[in-house]
């Protein structure tokens, strides 16, 4: 086992002069040896008399572990991202603009998609999720690239706290209650494409993929408000994934009840919105919410048959909309929420750097934003 004399040399190498004064030699020998758990050995050597080069006293220790590592307490390692070598899901968003309700007179949105992003979408200002522990959410380390036709950056966040932990007392004798801090936080990456308006995140561990979209609508709302003539009401609608819709319907026993929610298009709708999008012209409506409740537990019939439900799922797909559903399967109540059931992509072994995993997220939005544009032509502004 190694030693370490009070002037801080190693008994295992030559010995070293510190320059340090006899008593500031005792006491980190002493604080030394507290971090390994043997205060008698330290309390001997503070006892101990110094010569002014080596100490008289040796004090045996174990070296403090840091995650698996020997390295001694006064070095430190470099960890990899969370996501470095993992399997990773990149969730996507469609970022929609409407006219506000009552705009000032000289309100004017621009032209430019990307332009109009960049000034509302603001980094470095804080949005709070969640009603005990809330938790604080920010943007940072933005980027644009690609002839400013994409916008990258990192989402985040963060949650002050303390805990008790339980701690022994050596020279009482006893356990006591000591207060510490705790922070917790967590973040990942994020691509916008202005041509398609898609946004993707690669999902954290800890992200809800309802709240990520009503923190990043927030923002660029609360952005569009510092504008000295405010202009348009941004939202952050899931890109929803249909097919599993599908799925659910044809799983479950019954269906009780499905609740639709149709809103505006921006510019105009298309033929398959169908009769919603005649009821929100007619109407000057900006959303409509379509509930429907089955007479009996044998539930609802001839669903996806019904021309307004397609109108509204036709709709959902654009990310105009969502669908929310329940129903009875084995016995039991069943829910299906489309806004946790977002459209997204699997990446296999993530590499082990920021700009690394942003350049993958930037590759599968502009893929997912070109297969959109291909399938929409004329939902595009």
């Amino acid at each position: 086992m190694p030693y370490v004399t009070i002037d801080g040399s190693d008994s295992s190498g030559p010995a070293r002069r510190t320059g340090l004064s006899n008593r500031c030699c005792v006491r980190a020998a002493y604080g030394r040896a507290l971090g390994t758990g043997r205060q008698p050995a330290a309390r001997a050597a503070a006892g101990g008399r110094c010569d002014g080069a080596r100490a008289v006293a040796l004090i045996s220790y174990s070296p403090i572990r840091h995650r698996g590592s020997d390295l001694p307490p006064t070095e430190t390692t470099k960890e990899d991202p969370w996501f470095a070598g993992k399997n990773g899901t990149i969730l996507f968003y469609r970022v929609n603009r409407r006219p506000l309700q009552n705009p000032s007179l000289n309100a004017e949105q621009p032209d430019s998609v990307m332009d109009h992003l960049t000034e509302v979408l603001l980094f470095g200002e804080v949005v709070s999720s969640g009603r005990g522990n809330k938790r604080n959410w920010l943007l940072g380390n933005r980027e644009i690239a690609d002839n400013e036709e994409t916008l990258m950056g990192q989402i985040g966040w963060r949650r002050d706290g303390s805990e008790t932990q339980d701690e022994y007392d050596p020279e009482s004798k006893r356990w006591v209650d000591v207060t510490r801090d705790r922070d917790s936080s967590g973040r990942s990456a994020f691509c916008f494409d202005s041509k398609s308006r898609i946004l993707g995140v690669l999902k954290h561990p800890s992200f809800d993929e309802k709240t990520l979209p009503v923190v990043f609508q927030e923002i660029m709302n609360m952005g569009e408000q510092r504008r000295s003539w405010p202009s348009t009401e941004w939202s952050v609608e899931p890109l929803p994934d249909n097919k599993k819709f599908t799925q659910w319907l044809r799983e479950v026993d019954s269906v009780q009840q499905i609740n639709l929610v149709a809103k505006l298009p921006n510019p105009d709708g298309l033929d398959e919105f169908g009769k919603v999008w005649e009821d929100m012209n007619s109407m000057r409506a900006r959303k409509i919410q379509q509930v429907v409740e089955a007479v009996d537990s044998s539930g609802l019939e001839n669903i996806q048959q019904n021309e307004r439900v397609s109108n509204h799922i036709a709709m959902s797909e654009r990310a105009y909309g969502y669908a929310t559903a329940r129903g009875i399967r084995n016995g039991r109540k069943v829910v299906y929420d489309q806004r946790k059931n977002v459209q997204r992509a699997n990446t296999d072994d993530m590499p082990a750097l920021w700009p690394q995993i942003m350049n993958v997220i930037k590759s599968h939005v502009k893929a997912r934003g070109e297969k959109f544009l291909r399938e929409n032509l004329r939902t595009n502004e």
